[in-house]
């Protein structure tokens, strides 16, 4: 395991790039797990899953890590989409832009006092495509008129425009407010 270690951490340091049954066996090893992290190696992570980045390395998950050395990709957020951890960790580490990159599921996520759409409306932390990777659930309409965002309609997808909500559609119901759906 020491020669392991000491070949990983060379490989580690000059940025070689291992094939991906190798990585993939490397980020089960949490010894191995924090020399990649120390070496600030996030490429090592490219094919990291939800178990991966869930792994416990001293005491806190790798994706806590890789937030706190400053080398997280938003892209890994939609990695983690069954655990409301991740949600967690960008506001507590105050990478609060990356918000905007979640999932559909994971923007109704239970967070703090409701829902992580709960969360962004309040704290008015959307991008562009917030709003938009909402493709399926029609209950976004109910948060837009909750706090009273009717910009956002502009944002929803053509898709949801014809989703009901009770008896009607939402199209209908943003008309029926005098509202430009987009």
């Amino acid at each position: 395991l020491d020669d392991g270690k000491t070949i990983l951490e060379t490989i580690s340091k000059q940025r070689v790039n291992l094939d991906y049954s190798l990585n993939v066996e490397i980020l089960k090893d949490p010894d191995l797990v924090r020399i990649l992290i120390q070496s600030k190696n996030k490429e090592a992570f490219t094919f990291a899953g939800e178990k991966d980045l869930l792994l416990e390395v001293d005491g806190m998950p790798v994706v806590e890590h890789l937030i706190k050395e400053k080398i997280f990709e938003k892209y890994w957020i939609s990695k983690i989409s069954s655990s409301p951890i991740i949600i967690d960790l960008l506001v507590k580490y105050d990478k609060k832009k990356y918000l905007m990159y979640l999932s559909e599921e994971q923007l109704f996520m239970p967070f703090e006092d409701g829902t992580v759409l709960d969360y962004l409306f309040k704290n008015d932390l959307f991008g562009t495509s917030t709003i938009s990777n909402i493709r399926t659930n029609p209950e976004i309409y109910n948060y837009i008129v909750k706090y009273k965002r009717y910009d956002k309609f502009e944002d929803l997808s053509e898709s949801l425009l014809t989703e009901k909500i009770g008896e009607k559609y939402i199209l209908d119901l943003i008309l029926e407010q005098n509202r430009k759906p987009c």
